[in-house]
């Protein structure tokens, strides 16, 4: 949901009345006019072809400004590309091409990889494969269309997105407006997320199936719709649905957020729903290794029954494909009118697909493709990071290249688009039909072509056109937040859970780090995610790494990152603070273990709850604080490390250190505690002040279930407080789904 300020609201809608309303003026005296002129003419009753309400927006409003849209150009879509130069001499009704042109920095073409320009590997492939094969088979792929080069872009793409089986296409939009009719029809049920694009929207129309809609990136919503449906059966007789297919997105390509995947796949499995993944801008954009979304949220593909993508974001061609079953592919060859009817991808265009895939693969005998990947996550971090940082208001989740930023008043969409183009950055600014009617935003995209010094360039510009055109909503970073920000480690929760331990038990940490602007995820260690938080396991002393530290989905709409406190390398750049009292001391009394309790403990001892230790020869070291630390050196004694124990390490400043003991606690016990909680409110008060209510987590032993459910009352916390800097106005809360608002009887 985009939360709009009540007098942005108020200003765009005042807006959009006064064009509704001059133009309602003007088209009332054209008729008189055209009423005039019409006694002479005779139309012999011939209706006309558009109509006055039907073609109302388009004349009043978007010619208006049609200079800020199908802007042609002149080069490829690389980072820098010509735009050709037009003018009108009728206020915008038509224009002229001229042979100038303007070199602008491309903030706009879906080129995510690089891939549409001139490429080292790819662009000879792709010449060779058109003076083999020509430009076009003109044929249909059952009759004199299908080459080798199809059968093994088809073999590839099932290989990458781990199905057993791929059919092609030749047009992105085509695959889903055809291919969802084939696979359901009448009888069916389709839940469609709300926010789908317009090629599944009539998919699902012309299939001739029930369509249902769920709000957008809901898995509760749409459990309740999928429950009240199969309840209710189908319309009038009640019958059991034929099938019901659920139909998202990877990343929506307005909103730039991703897909709660992992939710809406139990879902799906709860209710014997098909789910079908349309991963037009998320395949080769996102994940480790480019494989989308269900590699970037650690979902099987086997759980996804039918998954959608095409090739002209990221790999610089065009076309789509469908992934599925061999009995599903082979379902659609025989049935799919797109596949029996409409000509084959164009030859040339297969092998750009099969040569980029092969760079992502690291097939052509290089790097380059898994530097294409990180830089592209580089980059979509790094700019929209700066322009929160800025004030604008920009959607979507981290690691998306997707950026909408919100303009809102229609009078910005021409303005922010022309003046951005004056000043040689080139973007593209959505409104309305494409989105709801205040929800007008410019949207960027960016590339792994892009350098620092290119994004640097754009962010000065749209800074600077942010500031006259007044889109900066929310309140800028100041330089003095920035830096404070940089130098403390933030929230630190600690968590730890040994069953069946009998003595008290030394913490691991969880470290919750932030950007540089907001609480968003950022790297730690080997850990990086998106909307999605994933629980990895390090230990906190020279050990790095816990042996077998398995990964945790948790919920992808907090926006956090959870990781343990990274190995002692990272840690080292941190400030410490003590906040135990060291072995030495005299207030902490040494622990008196007798043979027979060590090896209890030893034989009692269990693995993180995070993952178990390798196998091997591991000794088991006592620590002077009662826990068991893990070494897999050979001559180490467990016995004489217990005798002598080594100094305990320090805590990184504005951390939480929680200790559990199961037992009575004996005076030694009790003196320690004493010690330690004196050492913690001292850092208490410093972290009360910067994040209420943390003190809930201090004093007990806490479970994963209430670590997450704390981590998300801060994001609540966060989240409101910077609404509150926003406005000092009553707010009101805009459905992105629908043009109607509700008050919320809420105030910023």
């Amino acid at each position: 949901m985009v939360r709009l300020p009540y007098l942005t609201a108020l200003t765009t809608l005042f807006s959009y009345g006064l064009l509704f309303a001059f133009g309602q003026m003007r088209d009332f005296f054209r008729r008189l006019i055209d009423w005039s002129k019409s006694k002479s003419k005779d139309l012999k009753g011939y209706a006309p072809i558009c109509l006055g309400l039907e073609d109302f927006y388009t004349r009043r409003l978007y010619l208006r400004i049609q200079d800020c849209f199908c802007r042609p150009i002149a080069s490829a879509p690389d980072a820098w590309f010509d735009v050709v130069d037009r003018y009108s001499n009728d206020n915008n009704k038509t224009l002229h091409r001229t042979s100038n042109t303007t070199k602008c920095l491309n903030l706009g073409s879906y080129n995510y990889l690089g891939f549409a320009a001139a490429d080292e590997y790819c662009t000879p492939h792709v010449i060779d494969s058109l003076k083999k094969y020509s430009p076009s088979t003109c044929s249909v792929r059952v009759d004199g269309g299908t080459t080798n080069l199809h059968t093994e872009l088809e073999e590839l793409v099932a290989r990458f997105v781990g199905k057993p089986a791929a059919i092609l296409f030749g047009m992105g939009y085509v695959t889903n407006s055809a291919i969802i009719p084939a696979l359901i029809g009448k009888g069916g049920l389709i839940i469609s997320d709300s926010l789908n694009h317009n090629s599944i929207v009539n998919g699902a129309r012309g299939s001739g199936a029930v369509v249902r809609v769920f709000q957008h990136n809901s898995p509760s919503h749409l459990e309740e719709v999928l429950r009240e449906q199969i309840a209710e059966g189908q319309p009038r007789t009640h019958r059991p649905w034929k099938k019901i297919i659920v139909i998202v997105e990877g990343i929506y390509s307005m909103e730039g957020e991703l897909c709660k995947l992992p939710e809406i796949i139990a879902v799906c499995k709860k209710y014997k729903a098909y789910t079908y993944l349309d991963e037009a801008h998320s395949i080769g954009a996102v994940g480790k290794s480019g494989r989308g979304v269900c590699e970037l949220l650690g979902v099987d593909t086997a759980d996804v029954d039918i998954m959608m993508g095409t090739f002209t974001k990221s790999f610089g061609s065009c076309g789509g494909y469908i992934a599925a079953s061999k009995e599903i592919i082979q379902f659609l060859k025989h049935t799919c009118p797109a596949h029996l009817y409409a000509t084959s991808m164009s030859p040339p265009a297969v092998q750009q697909v099969i040569s980029a895939i092969k760079v992502i693969l690291g097939e052509d005998g290089s790097n380059r493709g898994a530097q294409k990947l990180a830089r592209i996550r580089e980059n979509s971090n790094f700019f929209r990071s700066e322009l929160q940082k800025m004030g604008f208001e920009v959607l979507g989740d981290n690691d998306s290249p997707v950026m909408p930023i919100m303009l809102y008043n229609p009078a910005k969409i021409p303005a922010f688009s022309r003046e951005c183009l004056r000043q040689n950055v080139a973007i593209v600014t959505v409104a309305f039909p494409a989105t709801p009617l205040l929800l007008a935003r410019a949207r960027i995209c960016i590339s792994a072509s892009h350098s620092r010094e290119d994004l640097v360039k754009g962010l000065e510009v749209i800074s600077k056109v942010g500031d006259l055109v007044g889109i900066k909503y929310f309140p800028a970073e100041s330089p003095k937040l920035a830096e404070q920000k940089k130098n403390l480690s933030t929230k630190v929760m600690a968590f730890s859970y040994f069953e069946h331990h009998p003595s008290l038990i030394d913490c691991a940490y969880l470290l919750c780090m932030p950007t540089e602007n907001s609480f968003l995820p950022q790297q730690v260690g080997d850990v990086t995610n998106a909307s999605s938080c994933f629980l990895h396991c390090y230990s906190s002393d020279d050990n790095p790494q816990l042996p077998g530290a398995d990964a945790r989905n948790l919920d992808s709409s907090d926006s956090i990152d959870i990781a343990v406190l990274p190995p002692p390398s990272v840690v080292d750049q941190i400030s410490h603070t003590p906040m135990v009292a060291e072995p030495n001391d005299e207030k902490a009394p040494k622990q008196q273990v007798s043979g027979e309790k060590k090896r209890k403990i030893a034989k009692d001892q269990t693995s993180f709850i995070a993952g178990r230790p390798k196998e091997g020869n591991i000794s088991k070291q006592r620590r002077p604080h009662g826990g068991l630390r893990e070494s897999n050196d050979k001559n180490l004694k467990a016995d004489d490390d217990m005798k002598t124990p080594k100094p305990r390490e320090e805590i990184p400043a504005g951390c939480i250190h929680v200790r559990a003991r199961r037992g009575e606690a004996t005076d030694s016990h009790s003196l320690a505690e004493r010690v330690r909680r004196e050492k913690i409110s001292e850092r208490m008060k410093v972290l009360q002040s910067l994040v209420p209510g943390c003190e809930k987590v201090t004093g007990k032993a806490l479970m994963l279930d209430e670590i997450i459910n704390y981590v998300q009352s801060l994001q609540n916390q966060v989240e409101f407080l910077s609404m509150k800097l926003a406005s000092l106005s009553p707010m009101l809360y805009f459905d992105a789904n629908s043009d109607d608002y509700m008050n919320k009887a809420e105030v910023g």
